[in-house]
């Protein structure tokens, strides 16, 4: 210590031995770092106390975030990431065995997500093809009323309780809604064909049903021939009884219900039980020759056939909860003809 004294004052007194003085003192400060117990001083620390008196805060607020990101090489610490030694690492079984996947999916909802979009998807489906139905029936009425040389816009287009709510009213998308506006003939035609598959159906297993019994109780259910005339028997009471009461429950048939269609009475307003009996009873007269008892339903102002007739009932679109429409190009395309013909009336 006394020589580094010495060499200071010798410095400060005229410097005329820099660079010997200079020289020195790099060697005593060399000599005193060996001599300096780092690891003694380091045990003396206390690093908590060290710790609290660090302002976070005030070192956070010095660093500049900028700056540092911008001296970070991205792509070099990319390339040094082995993906491979990372996923080696990862015990993906213990990692699947800590996670309660009931809980997680009971959690984000993917049952109602999975029910609502299948619902969604297959309601949107249906109501194409019901909405291509109605636009058939729209151009099939139009061709067969104009055919009688009758003028479309002079033919009802509901039911008289029900006038009051249809209109022409277009959608956000540009269709014209037709929610309980008489039924036209194709849509009609496919709910029958609906209807009639599924009685065959429903009779067809019922039959596979009564054999089976038949042979593991050894009953002979065909004797005398008389099979076939109980099993058309059968077939024509589960057809009556099928759309009897549909109509006196529901107003509707599975398939009216799948194509969109309700039975109403003349006025629109509910039908009554007696109704349904008499427009089931009286619907096989009506494909008597040739099926004119459902063709003039082409004609009919309200679009009826000889059943509906009997029965003072007429058919109307009903989807629901959702509105019946056409597409928006025919729609477009009706409602100019509408204006051309109230045009050339003026």
């Amino acid at each position: 210590m006394l020589l580094w004294v010495a060499v200071a004052k010798a410095d400060s007194g005229g410097r005329q031995h820099g660079g010997l003085l200079s020289r020195m003192a790099g060697a005593m400060t060399e000599a005193t770092a060996h001599a300096i117990d780092i690891d003694a001083i380091l045990d003396e620390v206390d690093v908590n106390e060290l710790v609290e008196r660090i302002d976070i805060n005030e070192l956070v607020a010095r660093i500049d975030i900028d700056a540092l990101v911008q001296r970070i090489d991205i792509d070099t610490v990319v390339q040094k990431i082995d993906i491979d030694a990372l996923v080696s690492r990862i015990d993906m079984n213990a990692l699947l065995e800590d996670v309660d996947i009931p809980a997680l999916v009971e959690r984000a909802g993917i049952a109602d997500i999975v029910a609502e979009s299948t619902g969604t998807m297959a309601g949107s489906v249906l109501d194409i093809v019901r909405r291509q139905l109605v636009a058939l029936d729209e151009i099939v009425g139009r061709i067969a009323y104009g055919l009688v040389r009758r003028d479309p816009l002079k033919r009802p287009s509901a039911p008289a309780t029900l006038l009051e709510r249809v209109g022409d009213e277009r959608t956000e998308k540009g269709r014209a809604e037709r929610t309980g506006y008489y039924a036209g003939p194709v849509t009609r035609a496919a709910a029958f064909a609906l209807d009639i598959v599924i009685i065959f159906a429903a009779v067809t297993l019922m039959g596979t049903g009564a054999a089976f019994i038949s042979r593991v109780f050894g009953i002979d259910i065909n004797t005398d021939g008389s099979g076939n005339i109980v099993g058309a028997i059968f077939l024509v009471l589960a057809a009556f009884s099928y759309f009897a009461f549909s109509l006196a429950i529901a107003a509707r048939t599975i398939g009216q219900g799948i194509v969109g269609l309700r039975v109403v009475a003349r006025d629109g307003s509910p039908m009554h039980g007696r109704q349904a009996l008499v427009r089931t009873a009286v619907e096989p007269f009506s494909f008597l020759f040739f099926g004119l008892g459902c063709l003039v339903m082409l004609v009919s102002p309200e679009r009826r056939t000889l059943h509906d007739a009997a029965a003072r009932t007429a058919v109307v679109y009903d989807w629901g909860d959702r509105p019946a429409d056409i597409p928006a190009p025919l729609a477009a395309w009706i409602e100019t003809r509408q204006e051309q013909a109230r045009s050339e009336s003026d």
